[in-house]
This record gives structure tokens, C-alpha cells and sequence, in this order.
């Protein structure tokens, strides 16, 4: 039995997915989320054979929580899927290692189910119309060792400490951020630290940085 776990937005999608998946026997859900957030805390508690993750999953997007899933499940495999067509030029080779698989919405429903049993299996599938755009790039589902920002862990970390990262990472200030959320400056100073001292990232500067490489915001 391959246990699954998929996080989507669109609610209509997730549920005519997780209808389609249930009618696999092979195929278990063991869990649905809609954001970034429930993807890392949902994976790492359940820890499934494959996720589906959408890339536009708010909060953080499915490339920015990829990483972060690895380092709580690392025999997670992740397959991505995305509803639009994405300039993977611009996307970094390190947010690849992390994916054994990247469909499109629009993929069929047996596509879908062949990509879950060939990465659940070792293996790794590219949606045709995606794989043209790549040049070159491999996927691969090995974690990196180096000690860079997407190693980061986000464990611990609250929704409202996830939405303060994510403004930092918009150049916001202390008092802009402190205006959007309803808090005072001194509250939102206090967050940073406590952020700063769970990931182990060393300035805010450091933060806004991971913040733009993963997508949060």
C-alpha cells in the first residue's frame, strides 16, 4: 500500500484527485492540506511513501517546501504539480534535487497514477510539455549536505512567525510589518529573534534572503 498525502489550494482539484486516487487499491490518502505550512507539519508527523505538492501552495510554495518536507521525511519522494507554465530556466538546480517527480494539473489521471508507482519505486517522471522546457536540468530526490539557506528547518516555527518571514522577505520594517499584522514593533522585533533562533539564521538580512529563495510570503 503506497500511502499518499496531497496539499492544493483549489479545493476542486484536491477533491476530484483524492476521489480519482481513492479508486487505486494500491493507493492509500493518508492526508490533505491546502498551504505550505500543513504540507512541512502534516509530512513530517504522518511521514507517507509520495506527496503531491501543488507549486502554488500559499504560504510557501511547493519548491520551497520540498526541502523542507526532506529534512522531516527523508523517504518522502515528492511529486510536484502546477497549473501553470512555469519559466523553469529561472529555477535553481538545488531546488530539483529534492523531486522525484513534476506533472501539470492538466496531466491525466493515469499519468498521475503511473508517476506515484515510479517514484515510490525509485524512479523519477517529468510530464512531457514540462521536460521540453528544462534544459538540462536532473532531477533527484538526494538531500544536500551543504549547510546553505535551503537546509533551513522550519520546525516549530508558528503561522503568524511564517507570515512575519514572509514580509521581511518583501523588505518590509518592524513598523510596516507591525501596520499589516495588527501588533506592536516591539512584538514583531521579538518574533524575528525567535525566528532567527529557530532556523539558525544569522541576521534578518540572511532571513529576507531564504525568504525570496523558498517563496514564502
Amino acid at each position: 500500500m503506497i500511502d499518499i498525502v496531497v496539499f492544493d489550494c483549489e479545493r476542486e482539484f484536491l477533491t476530484k484527485l483524492c476521489q480519482a486516487l481513492l479508486f487505486q487499491s494500491d493507493f492509500r490518502v493518508a492526508g490533505l492540506g491546502k498551504d505550505g505550512y500543513e504540507a512541512i507539519a502534516m509530512t513530517g508527523k504522518i511521514q507517507p511513501n509520495v506527496v503531491l505538492l501543488s507549486l502554488e501552495l500559499p504560504m510557501i510554495n511547493g519548491l520551497g517546501v520540498a526541502p523542507m518536507i526532506k529534512r522531516g521525511a527523508p523517504s518522502t519522494e515528492i511529486i510536484i504539480l502546477t497549473g501553470a507554465k512555469v519559466p523553469l530556466k529561472k529555477l535553481s538546480h538545488a531546488s530539483f534535487k529534492y523531486i522525484s517527480g513534476y506533472l501539470t494539473r492538466a496531466s491525466s489521471f493515469d499519468l498521475i497514477y503511473h508517476a506515484i508507482r515510479t517514484v515510490y519505486h525509485g524512479g523519477r517522471l517529468v510530464a512531457p510539455e514540462i521536460a521540453e522546457q528544462m534544459d538540462g536540468f536532473v532531477l533527484s530526490p538526494k538531500i544536500s549536505t551543504d549547510n546553505d539557506s535551503e537546509a533551513v528547518t522550519l520546525n516549530g516555527v508558528s503561522r503568524t512567525e511564517l507570515r512575519i518571514v514572509g514580509c521581511v522577505g518583501k523588505g518590509l520594517t518592524n513598523r510596516e510589518i507591525a501596520d499589516q499584522l495588527y501588533l506592536t514593533e516591539g512584538t514583531i522585533r521579538n518574533y524575528v529573534s525567535q525566528v532567527l533562533q529557530k532556523t539558525g539564521l544569522r541576521d534578518r538580512t540572511q532571513l529576507a534572503i531564504y525568504a525570496v529563495k523558498t517563496g514564502i510570503g
